[in-house]
């Protein structure tokens, strides 16, 4: 193997393609083969444009002269990755793991020459969930459930997801705790719980949140009893299953 730099004149000739030839003499040529020049791609935009440093986000490239099936991403100093291109404008691309920080995302159509056009994309550290509570709440919606573990250090926007649910927004509280209201449910059911600060690659949590059928009474009986208190009632209705775990009666306010 031998290594040619193309000159930069030939960039401006009108042509679709140059010829390439080798000699050692400048008299016995060897056969011909054709070379490509393109414009140089520039990339405008990332989105989203920060992840784990796990990596596996799709993310989207804005731009120009993209070429489809001809385009790699580079982030920072990692190897090359194929593009998925959808037009010289966009593509996609999948976020490869890296540290901590923040490296400039070039794209290339020929995997040797990157564009130089410094748009960031943010490493921030992937986190370890520990707990999830409450493991129940109502199909109605509106549990405030806390995820435990260790670096929740995003200071931009966090989500959740309940099951295949639209992402609900999350509050960091501190680095080992973040708070979310669990959605709706249509029926009684089980789901996973994921995290996110993207909404394109998700944090299965290790842990399933149970969504019960609401509580509601039917008849109560007796329905008197004396003022000093102490009177044992029964309390019929539906949504009394054992997942609940303990129950409390509020007789007005008192529980």
């Amino acid at each position: 193997s031998i290594y040619c730099v193309s000159p930069a004149e030939a960039a401006t000739l009108d042509v679709d393609g140059l010829i390439i030839q080798v000699t050692n003499d400048l008299i016995h040529l060897s056969n011909k083969l054709e070379v490509v020049y393109r414009a140089k791609p520039f990339v405008s935009a990332v989105v989203p444009n920060r992840g784990w440093t796990s990596g596996g986000a799709e993310v989207t490239l804005s731009g120009k002269d993209f070429v489809v099936g001809s385009t790699w991403c580079k982030f920072g100093d990692t190897p090359a990755v194929e593009a998925n291109v959808f037009s010289t404008t966009e593509l996609m691309c999948t976020v490869p793991a890296q540290n901590v920080g923040a490296v400039s995302v070039e794209v290339s159509t020929n995997g040797v020459d990157f564009s130089d056009s410094g748009v960031r994309f943010w490493y921030e550290l992937s986190p370890t969930v520990s707990g999830l509570e409450p493991l129940v709440g109502p199909m109605s919606g509106g549990t405030v459930v806390r995820i435990l573990g260790e670096g929740f250090t995003s200071s931009v926007s966090l989500f959740c997801r309940f099951g295949d649910g639209e992402s609900v927004l999350a509050i960091r509280v501190h680095d080992n705790l973040i708070e979310c209201v669990a959605p709706a449910a249509p029926f009684p059911t089980q789901v996973t719980v994921s995290l996110s600060i993207n909404e394109r690659k998700w944090l299965v949590l290790p842990f399933q949140f149970n969504y019960e059928p609401l509580l509601s009474l039917a008849w109560v009986t007796p329905s008197s009893g004396s003022v000093s208190g102490g009177t044992q009632v029964v309390v019929r209705g539906g949504g009394f299953s054992n997942a609940n775990g303990a129950f409390h009666c509020l007789f007005g306010t008192i529980a």
